[in-house]
């Protein structure tokens, strides 16, 4: 059987293509060095741009949660998805002062009319939880299958309700696997 360079050629860079389209960041803004730019905060102020929250860079987020019954809602920007689609998050975090296990990210899957599919009462919930010792920065990661009805995907930095915390976050990777 007789392949030409040409097609040898072609094959090598569509896998290339396909291997570096898989691993390329989606976030535009993952270290917050543009400030909140392509991120929403949707927290009265909870979450903000602060130099001390950098790990790497000049900038991160501190979530800084004082409240007793709301928690700290920071969004990425939303991106296309389906059912099946499989995404992955990796970021760096550390808890400045409050309990471990306070707060997380979710990959959080939505359908066409904006509603979230990933909640409690699905039964599907998809979060990397900070457990680290405090003052200690410590690398998180996640990945999560999109499930049926799926349309959009994005990432929601979250204090829980009812806990006084304050973290930092930063260099985030999403892709898609």
């Amino acid at each position: 059987m007789f392949i030409s360079k040409l097609t040898l050629s072609l094959i090598a860079a569509f896998s290339l293509a396909l291997t570096l389209s898989a691993e390329t960041n989606l976030l535009q803004n993952p270290g917050f060095e543009d400030g909140m730019s392509f991120w929403t905060e949707k927290d009265d102020g909870l979450s903000k741009i602060s130099k001390e929250a950098a790990y790497a860079g000049k900038n991160g987020i501190r979530v800084t949660d004082n409240t007793k019954d709301t928690g700290s809602s920071l969004y990425s920007q939303e991106f296309p998805a389906k059912q099946g689609d499989e995404f992955y998050v990796s970021f760096w975090a550390s808890i400045v002062d409050g309990p471990r296990e306070s707060v997380g990210v979710y990959i959080q899957y939505l359908d066409d009319y904006g509603t979230l599919l990933t909640t409690r009462e699905t039964g599907l919930t998809f979060v990397a939880v900070v457990k680290g010792t405090i003052g200690s920065w410590e690398q998180y990661d996640l990945s999560a299958i999109a499930p049926e009805n799926t349309a959009f995907v994005r990432l929601w930095v979250h204090s829980w309700n009812a806990v006084e915390v304050v973290a930092d976050f930063d260099e985030f990777e999403f892709y898609q696997k």
